[in-house]
């Protein structure tokens, strides 16, 4: 009986078999390979043992050498998938090609084995012996003796490369593997050594020894088995952890997505913090924010919320904070012993902190905008997948917290005057709005008072542009002092502001006089710019809401109205809306009103129409006329073009009233070409400085002309001296295009404007158009002079001149002494319809 040998093989084989079912149970798909490796490990080296236990039992040569080679074969089979095993635990690059060389010696030496009658590990031409020897108590086993074969040197070789192989890959990785996994696979390898010298010294007979070559082998089994179900507890224990932080990170991001619709900003930070707070476990959750205004020397708490309650208006100096926690841009892990480390922080000593996390946050910018921390009044090191939880956290209160700073600057964009910081029109009318709730909630009134300088362009003209700029700014600022709570003052138009006085019950007229008194000294006061002091006047209209506003009309179209009533009437004074402007004001809104329509194609009854007035030379031949605009309205009557042109620029009906003229002079020339009647010389067309200042002016002109097939060379545009000042340069260019493309062009009302000589020179223009006024005085001698200066300052300039509003035949001989070249006006025709010119040109 040999019980001991049994219990030595079963004990290892059964440890392997143990090894390979545990290994089977366990597997993971995401290391199956790794598994399915070992456990062919487990079950060759049971074989492995198996055979070895059989060799030692045998009792005659031919059995023992059956076992030998079977055993030989089994170790060469064992030897690439223990080294892929050694090869996977110490990451050793492109293993693939090391199992396959090794693969391939063991098949290479597999034949050779089961070729020879002896096997690689004894000669072919002397049989072995067979040798007993007791061991475990003196129990009976064989072994086999005798001189070793010559291919036993290729086995040596190859055992002694696959341990060199297996110690280089150990020490070459050994940073990067667990102390307690490097010195088991290092004890294997060693062993393996050893029992391998054993195993030579048994088989010359040197030695009288059990073959311990697979002990090696198991004990390497049996590390994989124990590493990897440690692996596998410890990723059930993370994935316990990981379902624990899950639902905690849940509930967190089920709050960020859940609340974000909230309009109140603040209150959804406030319940993020203290939902962070409470699944953290922290007892304080803080939100530090850069102070905008204060950004180098403060930082202000968004967001304090400690043990669930919030702590409002909490800010702190950034001195205040320890230096090691200043950078913005820096995580902080402190995970115990705040508190006592930085003893002269009174914040950590009040809420008792341990522990910290602080996690910066930024903004899509990548700038650092403030800070998330957590505070915890008990030593804490939390895990990796928590810490990320925070980052998550704080990456999405940084966006939405960007994302109201952004709101903020769009709305004040939107409600703020940007180069005033005053309020502007849209803000206004917000504040209209409010007023017209208090008047139905509480029946108070407002007054609304639009004011402006006077001559601001005088100002532009005289100082520049820059100290213009300057003075608003001044103006501004004196407003924003003079505002409060119930006095509201916006920037609403280029130099026009608009003042509203709320919640008003009576005393109206003395609560406005009042103002405005008070509000011309401040305003009129000298603006020192540039060491100049500029003085100026401000007109103001007014109107109370609603008392004053007739039904359907807009309160700031009232106060506007009474504003151009007050410079009408001089300037330097406030006028208050009444019923006799009300009149006016709604025959403007009528006047609009069909004017929209006309120019929409409602022109039936041809009620606005194109009159002409010849150009005619000294002794009286026709070279050309001047359209003029003309409106019959059926229940308003004759409506003059100084005012319905006026509605036009006020309203941007003025493009489309242009483009209409321009379209009826271009049919009223395809007309006359027909009758072979055609009017000597061009047709001038009046324009207005608003169409001319638009950009598409040319191009729309160029348009119609081309649709009606007129050349530019049969208009003569017509503009004003004092409109083309306001803009010279823009006027210029513009000017110079149109002559390039063939058009002539007349300056209007010659002499009523406050054109500097210099500039008259600058002008592409071709003829000078003398005003009515300079003409009537022609029979004055101060008169005559003027009339001698202008016509002698064109033909220096080699300028026609042509005098307008002519009507007696003095005029006419005064002005032919003077030089003057043509004449327009009732003393050689009035305006005449299309047809009426024709008959004139006829007779």
């Amino acid at each position: 009986m040999n019980d001991f040998t049994a219990l030595f093989f079963v004990t290892s084989i059964g440890m392997n078999l143990m090894c390979a079912i545990v290994l089977s149970f366990s597997r993971t798909k995401e290391h199956a390979r790794l598994f399915e490796l070992i456990i062919g490990c487990c079950l060759i080296i049971i074989a492995f043992q198996y055979a070895i236990w059989q060799y030692h039992l045998s009792s005659d040569v031919t059995r023992a050498l059956f076992w030998v080679k079977i055993q030989t074969t089994l170790l060469l089979i064992a030897i690439p998938p223990v080294m892929a095993v050694y090869g996977t635990w110490c990451h050793t690059k492109h293993l693939k090609r090391y199992i396959i060389s090794f693969a391939a010696i063991s098949a290479v030496l597999i034949v050779l084995n089961l070729s020879l009658d002896n096997s690689l590990r004894f000669a072919t031409d002397v049989k072995p012996t067979l040798v007993a020897f007791s061991m475990f108590k003196g129990e009976t086993l064989h072994r086999l003796a005798g001189p070793s074969n010559h291919f036993s040197f290729l086995l040596f070789v190859y055992f002694a490369l696959a341990l060199i192989s297996g110690f280089t890959w150990l020490f070459t990785q050994r940073k990067n593997i667990e102390s307690v996994v490097f010195y088991t696979l290092f004890l294997a390898l060693f062993l393996q050594v050893v029992v391998s010298i054993l195993s030579a010294f048994s088989d010359k007979g040197m030695l009288n020894l059990v073959y311990l070559g697979a002990l090696p082998f198991t004990l390497l089994n049996i590390l994989c088995c124990l590493t990897l179900s440690q692996f596998l507890l410890k990723t059930a224990n993370d994935f316990e952890q990981l379902i624990y932080q899950n639902e905690a990170l849940e509930k967190i991001l089920v709050t960020l997505n859940g609340e974000n619709n909230q309009d109140n900003f603040a209150d959804f930070m406030k319940h993020v913090c203290k939902t962070l707070q409470k699944e953290s476990a922290a007892t304080t959750c803080l939100i530090l924010v850069h102070d905008q205004s204060k950004k180098e020397t403060h930082v202000k708490s968004n967001i304090l919320v400690h043990k669930q309650n919030i702590i409002e208006n909490f800010s702190i100096e950034i001195d205040a904070i320890p230096k090691d926690f200043q950078d913005p841009t820096k995580f902080h892990l402190i995970t115990e012993n705040l508190r006592q480390d930085y003893p002269e922080n009174e914040f950590y000593q009040n809420i008792k902190a341990q522990a910290m996390i602080s996690v910066p946050m930024f903004n899509q910018a990548k700038e650092a905008i403030g800070v998330l921390s957590l505070y915890f009044d008990k030593p804490s090191i939390p895990e990796q997948s928590f810490i990320n939880v925070v980052n998550v956290c704080a990456s999405r209160l940084a966006s939405e917290y960007s994302q109201e700073l952004l709101l903020n600057e769009l709305k004040e964009t939107a409600y703020i005057d940007i180069r005033t910081k005053l309020p502007n029109l849209i803000s206004t009318y917000t504040v209209l709005k409010q007023c017209a709730d208090d008047l139905t909630r509480h029946s108070l009134s407002c007054i609304v008072l639009k004011f402006d300088i006077d001559n601001f362009s005088d100002v532009n003209r005289v100082y520049g542009f820059e100290n213009a700029e300057r003075v608003l700014k001044e103006m501004a600022q004196r407003l924003i002092s003079y505002a409060s709570e119930n006095v509201y003052i916006a920037r609403t138009a280029g130099d026009e502001f608009t003042l509203v006085l709320k919640k008003l019950d009576t005393d109206f007229s003395d609560i406005l006089n009042r103002h405005w008194q008070d509000l011309s000294q401040l305003l009129q006061k000298p603006y020192v710019i540039s060491n100049t002091e500029i003085f100026i006047t401000v007109s103001g209209g007014s109107v109370i809401y609603p008392h004053q506003v007739p039904e359907g009309m807009d309160v700031m179209r009232c106060a506007e109205f009474a504003l151009s009533q007050a410079k009408l009437s001089g300037k330097n004074k406030l006028m208050t809306f009444d019923a006799d402007m009300a009149m006016r004001l709604n025959r403007q809104k009528m006047i609009e009103r069909h004017l929209s329509e006309l120019l929409a194609g409602n022109n039936k009854a041809n009620e606005m129409y194109l009159a002409f007035q010849p150009k005619v030379s000294s002794n009286g031949d026709l070279v050309g006329v001047e359209s003029l605009c003309r409106w019959q309205h059926p229940e308003l009557g004759f409506i003059p073009p100084i005012e319905f042109i006026q509605v036009a620029e006020a309203t941007g009906l003025i493009q489309k009233h242009g483009l209409w003229c321009f379209e009826q002079v271009c049919a009223h020339i395809n007309e006359w070409t027909l009758n072979t009647t055609m009017p000597t010389g061009r047709v001038g067309i009046n324009v207005s400085a608003k169409q001319f200042d638009n950009d598409s002016f040319v191009d729309s002109v160029l348009e119609v002309l081309a649709r009606y097939c007129v050349s530019p060379r049969s208009i003569d545009i017509e503009l004003t001296e004092s409109d083309l000042m306001k803009n010279l340069q823009r006027s210029k260019l513009t000017m110079k295009r149109l002559r390039l493309l063939g058009f002539t062009i007349s300056l209007d009302d010659f002499g009523t404007g406050y054109s500097s000589l210099s500039h008259l020179r600058e002008l592409p223009i071709d003829e000078l158009k003398i005003d009515r006024s300079f003409v009537n005085d022609c029979h004055t001698k101060d008169g005559l002079s003027i009339l001698k200066s202008i016509i002698s300052l064109a033909q220096n300039m080699q300028l026609s001149t042509i005098a307008e509003g002519v009507e007696e035949e003095a005029q006419v001989k005064a002005l032919q002494k003077l030089g003057c070249d043509l004449f327009q006006g009732y003393y050689f025709c009035h305006p005449l319809k299309a047809d009426d010119l024709l008959k004139y040109i006829a007779s």
